[in-house]
């Protein structure tokens, strides 16, 4: 090989001054908000009322990062060499003094610096759609525990975000029949464990001594969704930052659990599609953890676990009114838009078979949207907020899910549950 054709991983990096490891934080930032954009783009193609400047707003961002703060790096460094002054002491001793800040080195990077890199790596990773949700979810965790996450509330925000969004986007490879079939039983289903598994929790609350809200808390999102019903009640019962953390990092854990361990249940117990898909949208907490379950066993009980897990989901507004007037509280009621959405997207791949292509490959960009959303979500824990839950609540939360798990799969599969 001729040297002009050798390959350099620092030739191109020093063209814009900087080393192989600044050009690869700052071109893996870029590619990630490429995606993000993108992603918010093709939602915003069907749906023109969301994400609304989204696309526009990321061109501007990448612009000022590529374009503008390159231009003033340039002038600072070419500033600090210009103002560079030599001078020697006694004939011997030379010194270099400089009247700017001094200019970065390599060494000027730490080890927060590397975690970033390794964090946007594993994110590539959960993106590239060659690995599974739960994998994705693994990944997340090991870096957590094992090097923190440096974007630790970015992390949570776009992960709340981009799930629902990858939801909206999985309806579009759904039949919109078999989404009315699943809902019509699986309504009558969540309205029965709603009521059962919120006596069963307050009970075991009681009984374990955990603190009222807390227990509250963990009963609300395991009957409904999770960390959802847990962050809209939560702010109407008066839960502080404490109580919130005790209850979000239960259901976390119980959820990472039941994404790896109902696939396994259910394929020993030759559960087909359907019976699959009822028993993780009743039995397991947070949406995201259905969808990574169900998308592993099957297309049908994917479409069966996601509607009846946002019809269950749906619950979340009159949990949420309820304990707004036993409480007296004024605090805003959220409301999950994004059902109706993901219900329209699956009316659209139905009523337009042309666009089935389209379709598709929105539905698979949902899908690696859900890995990048599980993945997000184990880089969200800290060995802090697992110190924080404490054995109580989390043997309540065990107990209760382990109650509900129980009960459900013997309902189904004694055939008094079916789809």
């Amino acid at each position: 090989m001729s040297p002009s054709s050798k390959i350099s991983f620092t030739e191109h990096p020093a063209t814009v001054g900087e080393t192989y490891a600044q050009h690869f934080h700052t071109a893996a930032g870029f590619s990630l908000r490429m995606l993000a954009g993108g992603l918010a783009c093709m939602v915003h193609a069907v749906f023109p009322f969301l994400f609304e400047s989204t696309g526009s707003a990321a061109i501007r961002t990448l612009h000022e990062r590529m374009i503008a703060h390159r231009s003033r790096v340039a002038h600072a460094f070419s500033a600090a060499e210009g103002s560079l002054q030599v001078s020697v002491h006694a004939g011997v001793e030379a010194r270099v003094e400089a009247n700017v800040h001094p200019v970065p080195t390599p060494r000027a990077f730490s080890q927060w610096d590397m975690r970033k890199n390794v964090f946007l790596l594993a994110l590539l990773v959960a993106a590239s759609g060659l690995i599974s949700p739960a994998l994705a979810l693994l990944i997340g965790l090991f870096f957590a525990l094992a090097l923190t996450n440096p974007f630790h509330s970015q992390s949570k925000h776009f992960a709340k975000i981009l799930l629902q969004a990858s939801v909206v986007a999985l309806g579009f490879g759904m039949n919109v029949h078999q989404i009315v079939n699943a809902g019509r039983s699986g309504f009558f289903y969540t309205a029965l464990s709603i009521s059962g598994v919120m006596l069963a929790g307050l009970a075991l609350g009681y009984f374990f001594h955990v603190n009222k809200r807390s227990s509250f808390l963990i009963t609300a999102g395991t009957a409904i969704c999770g960390g959802s019903a847990i962050a809209a009640v939560g702010p109407l019962a008066g839960a502080n930052e404490e109580e919130m953390a005790v209850s979000l990092g239960t259901v976390f854990i119980l959820n990472s659990i039941a994404l790896f361990l109902f696939p396994i249940i259910g394929l020993a117990l030759h559960l087909t599609q359907t019976q699959f898909g009822l028993w993780a949208a009743l039995a397991i907490h947070d949406t995201s953890s259905v969808v990574g379950a169900t998308a592993k066993y099957g297309p049908t009980a994917l479409a069966v676990g996601t509607t009846v897990k946002l019809a269950r989901a749906l619950w979340i507004l009159p949990l949420s009114v309820v304990t707004s007037l036993l409480l007296k509280n004024k605090a805003k009621i959220q409301v999950p838009w994004f059902i109706p959405l993901f219900c329209l997207a699956a009316f659209l791949s139905s009523a337009l078979p042309g666009l089935r292509p389209e379709f598709l490959v929105a539905s698979k960009v949902g899908k690696i949207g859900l890995s990048v959303t599980l993945f997000l979500i184990g880089a969200s824990l800290s060995r802090e907020s697992l110190k924080r839950v404490g054995a109580r609540p989390l043997l309540q939360g065990l107990l209760l899910w382990i109650v509900v798990g129980a009960t459900t799969l013997s309902l189904i599969l004694l055939h008094w549950i079916h789809g």
